[in-house]
């Protein structure tokens, strides 16, 4: 993911003229992953509500998961700050500049532990299945989210969903 700034917060005139004023520039780019793989355990339920189980019944669904996943961790970061402070002074421009930047690229082994669930309801037929609900995942210290050092963040996921089974005989 790529970002530039660009601010001139102040800009200062005297009868009509240009003072001074300062100028900041931020370019930053970044890229983080983590790839892992780990034994998960999930329980689901489903209570009726209504209907029949011959010809169309609904439910209320829900269910919880939770896993630990060992990997790998990637982050990939760089950025540059410069700024400026112009002075004029008798029609000549005295820049004072100021620079800055850092890069780092670092990969390391995670266990991310990982905890989710859904509620929802659902229209089950004799050989289909339609259900609407809302879902939720978190991974624990999943990414590297630091810019000069490493500093791990949380990743979630959560939503409604939607899906459609359908049995194919038997």
């Amino acid at each position: 993911m790529s970002h530039a700034v660009r601010e001139r917060p102040d800009l200062h005139t005297k009868s009509g003229f240009i003072e001074y004023f300062h100028s900041y520039h931020l370019a930053g780019d970044s890229t983080r992953s983590f790839h892992g793989v780990g034994p998960s355990l999930s329980w689901e339920a489903s209570a009726p509500f209504a209907g029949n189980p011959d010809t169309a019944e609904f439910t209320f669904d829900w269910g919880v998961n939770a896993a630990v996943l060992f990997g790998r961790q990637i982050a990939s970061v760089s950025h540059h700050t410069s700024g400026r402070y112009v002075k004029v002074k008798y029609g000549t421009v005295v820049p004072q500049p100021y620079q800055a930047g850092n890069s780092r690229t670092e990969s390391r082994s995670v266990t991310v532990p990982n905890i989710g669930g859904f509620a929802g309801l659902s229209v089950k037929f004799p050989n289909a299945k339609v259900s609407l609900g809302y879902r939720a995942d978190f991974f624990f210290g999943a990414m590297d989210g630091g810019i000069d050092s490493r500093k791990s963040e949380e990743l979630g996921f959560h939503g409604p969903f939607a899906s459609i089974s359908i049995g194919l005989g038997g």
